[in-house]
Formats: C-alpha cells, structure tokens, sequence
C-alpha cells in the first residue's frame, strides 16, 4: 500500500497521539509542552498533561468505534 493511501484522520490522530505520549513521557509536562507549540494545549503540570493524553485517546477511540458501526 502506498504511504498516502494509509493517510487518514484516524491514522492522523493516533500519529499526533503517539507524538504527544513519547514527549510526555521522555520529559513530562516540558516535553509535552514542546510538542504543543501552538499554546492551544499548553499544560500547566504532569496531571493536566495526562489527563489532555488520556481525552485525546478517549477522542480517537470514540471516532473509530462510530466509524466501525457506519462502515
């Protein structure tokens, strides 16, 4: 398969997950801060950092589980 092919909004969304998770957990709240450039999803500390990490998954989760039941 091509790699634009596997391009997708929940492919997205898990990549900018995983992006986030390695962040947070090679330097906490800082490196979790790094990634979030735009100050959108600035965390003030480790909890708020884990509990944005924690919705964006519920997020995906849910999305995939609405996508399964429509496809």
């Amino acid at each position: 398969m091509d790699k634009l092919e596997r391009i997708s909004v929940i492919s997205a969304l898990n990549e900018f997950y995983d992006i986030l998770s390695s962040a947070y957990d090679s330097d906490g709240v800082f490196g979790f801060n790094a990634v979030t450039m735009t100050g959108t999803w600035f965390a003030e500390n480790d909890k708020e950092a884990e509990q944005m990490l924690e919705k964006l998954d519920a997020v995906i989760d849910q999305h995939i589980s609405e996508n399964l039941k429509e496809g």
